[in-house]
Parts: C-alpha cells; structure tokens; sequence
C-alpha cells in the first residue's frame, strides 16, 4: 500500500542580527547647500557606523544609491513652481548588539536630514544553515509519524519511505515557495528607542510517498 504525507515542523529563534535601514534626504532650492547638508549628514552616519564596526557591534554596513535631481514643486502660497533640488543616499548596517543600535538611532534621529525607515530582525547566517537542517529533520520525522498513523488505522505494518522532496515535486501540485528562506521575521522600528527583536520563525515542509508492509 502506498501512502503519501506532508511533514511539517516549526521553531522560533531569538533575533541575532538587526539590519537597520536609514536613508539620508535633503531638500532646498539651492544646488550647492542641499548637496553640503547631505554631505554632512552621510558623513556622521557613516562615521559612526565605521567606528562600532571597528569595536565589533557591526558586521558590515554600506552607503549606496546615491540619487541627485531637481524638480519643480507646486508652492500654492504664491502660485507658482519653484525649482527644489534633492539629494537622497541609501545606508544600511548590520547590528550585532541591540543596545547599540538603540544608542545608535537615537544619536543620528536628532538629524533632520536622517530619515531611519526599519530594522529588519533575523539570525546570523551561520546559525540559519545548521537551523535549517534541524527543522528539514524534524519535518521527515513528523511525515514518519503521520504515515505510520494513516498504517496503524487500516491494520498495515511497519511504514517504508520511498520518496523525499520539498513540496510539490512528487506530483502535479505547483511547487510552494521555500518555506526556510521565506520565514525571516520582519519589524518596522515605529519610534521610540526601546528595540524589541520579532523572534525568528524558522519552518520546513517535505512531501513524502510511504510504502506500508
């Protein structure tokens, strides 16, 4: 007899990392001082991010998508479009200590010119591989129980495994997107200093054909 299951298990884990995003804004009519306040600003953030890398609260940190425009503003007070030149820089750091980053809002927040958009939490790379092969192994244990139950209730035997994958590619279901990647907890800093890490959901699925005796 042939018996077919989906295997499931699920831990959550404590943040490890927080990765906060933080872009720096200006606006003015005038090319030169918008571009000077932007300067000022990308230096203290990444100034600051340079230095807790070097004393190790910071894995690694960065200061890309640099965007210079100009671009005319409806100003109803006096009817009239003016000219608003814009400076807008990306920069994110990965925090190893939460009680830094804490410190470390708060000194660049009091910038008008420093937007902070979020703080994605999650675990280290490292300790998601070996996660991952935790919660897989635990998913083909619970299939095993589950076919073995589906035996034990029509009087069959002992249950033999004779076919393993991850979900959908046994038959003509679509396959689901990969549950291991897709489980990253996500929290929006919302002002406010006091970080509460989102726990980690780490979860597997495995489809399995069972062969009873």
């Amino acid at each position: 007899m042939k018996i077919s299951v989906r295997g499931s298990a699920e831990r959550r884990y404590q943040a490890e990392v927080a990765i906060a995003h933080l872009a720096i804004a200006v606006q003015g009519p005038e090319r030169d001082e918008v571009l000077g306040r932007a300067t000022q600003a990308h230096t203290l953030v990444t100034e600051a991010l340079a230095e807790l890398e070097r004393a190790g609260h910071v894995a690694t940190w960065s200061a890309d998508n640099v965007r210079v425009f100009a671009q005319r503003l409806w100003n109803p007070a006096i009817e009239s479009t003016e000219l608003t030149q814009t400076a807008r820089l990306s920069v994110f750091g990965e925090f190893t200590d939460f009680e830094v980053l804490g410190r470390f809002l708060e000194s660049v927040a009091g910038n008008e010119d420093v937007e902070v958009g979020g703080i994605d939490w999650n675990v280290t790379p490292q300790n998601r591989v070996e996660y991952e092969a935790e919660i897989r192994h635990e998913a083909v244990l619970d299939a095993i129980a589950k076919a073995q139950a589906y035996a034990d209730a029509i009087g069959a035997g002992q249950v033999e495994a004779t076919h393993l994958s991850d979900p959908g590619m046994l038959g003509s279901e679509p396959p689901m997107p990969r549950a291991m990647m897709a489980a990253m907890a996500d929290s929006r800093a919302s002002g406010g200093f006091e970080l509460v890490p989102a726990e980690i959901v780490v979860r597997a699925d495995v489809d399995a054909h069972f062969k009873a005796h």
